[in-house]
């Protein structure tokens, strides 16, 4: 485990030292994904401007919820979530082969090489969007450590839909629509859990553990209710492990494309 995390340290440093070779697109880049994760809070501004309300919750606690979300969405796709388009890369080219006799974990390898760097700006912007949240609040009642412990489980939930992305391109090769199917379920977690119905609101908590990426830490930080967080972290569990079961599953039955 030590020596793969080296590894990994390593990689990252050698991802980021190629990409300043070109610095003026790769800031370029940085800045536009920064600038996408702006897009939902100034959207949610326009909607208290023009007078719409949230139940239970100000624009300063909204921007909260979004900042979280945006910063755990940032940290997954700049670490991990690259494993769908990696995933078809190397089937395409025929050469998921030889990342099978590689002498380190594939699984790991392939989330390792999946690391990008541009999308650095999706997760400053989701810091930026949260400490801002933070300093127009009056007072934090919650707790810090229940926010982290929280937040940890968000990643986890989004390792999960990556790890089901990759199974699935493994198998079907062309796979490019699950991201749009990604992004449209993210909208769903943009919001609090007080303007879903019952049945809609028990589907995010249990099968589809959305609230874990933005209402639940954003909760535990403000100090609302978390009536529910446990379900919703023992469903996070759920899905990852049967997450990880599919895709060493589908490894098994993966056909080279040579012979």
């Amino acid at each position: 485990m030590i020596q793969n995390l080296l590894l990994h340290w390593q990689f990252v440093k050698l991802k980021y030292a190629s990409r300043m070779a070109y610095r003026f697109d790769f800031f370029t880049c940085m800045f536009a994904f920064f600038l996408f994760q702006l897009s939902g809070p100034l959207f949610v501004g326009v909607i208290f401007y023009a007078g719409g309300l949230f139940p239970g919750w100000s624009f300063p606690q909204l921007l909260l919820l979004q900042g979280t979300l945006a910063l755990i969405r940032g940290f997954s796709f700049m670490s991990f979530f690259g494993l769908l388009w990696n995933t078809q890369d190397h089937m395409r080219r025929g050469t998921f082969d030889l990342l099978l006799i590689r002498p380190v974990n594939s699984l790991w390898f392939l989330v390792m090489n999946s690391f990008d760097e541009e999308d650095s700006g999706q997760f400053i912007g989701g810091v930026a969007i949260t400490l801002v949240a933070v300093s127009l609040l009056p007072e934090l009642q919650g707790s810090l450590l229940a926010f982290f412990a929280i937040l940890l489980l968000g990643v986890l939930f989004f390792l999960s839909l990556a790890l089901l992305c990759s199974a699935a391109t493994i198998i079907f090769i062309e796979t490019q629509r699950l991201y749009e199917f990604i992004d449209i379920i993210m909208i769903f977690a943009s919001y609090p859990k007080t303007i879903y119905s019952g049945s809609i609101a028990i589907l995010f908590n249990t099968l589809i553990p959305l609230f874990v990426a933005g209402n639940y830490p954003a909760s535990a930080l403000l100090g609302f209710s978390l009536d529910g967080v446990l379900i919703a972290a023992v469903s996070v569990i759920g899905l990852l492990t049967v997450s990880m079961f599919i895709w060493h599953k589908t490894l098994r039955y993966y056909t080279s494309a040579g012979g």
